[in-house]
């Protein structure tokens, strides 16, 4: 059985990324690392917005996957 793995969700803030991977924070100082990270982790990215923010949580986009 193949299990897809949970996109990186992340903000952009005028001092790098801050990202949401499996419920647990992370960090890139740059695009091009969170790119990367991506990649190789064959991971979608989905970027968090004002608008579309409350149906990311509401749909349990950062919740700890350690929790079930």
């Amino acid at each position: 059985m193949c299990s897809k793995k949970s996109p990186v969700y992340y903000w952009n803030d005028e001092d790098g990324f801050y990202c949401s991977v499996d419920g647990q924070p992370e960090y890139f100082r740059t695009r091009s690392e969170l790119y990367s990270y991506a990649c190789d982790t064959e991971r979608d990215l989905i970027e968090v917005t004002d608008e579309n923010e409350s149906e990311l949580r509401a749909a349990g986009a950062f919740v700890n996957q350690g929790d079930f």
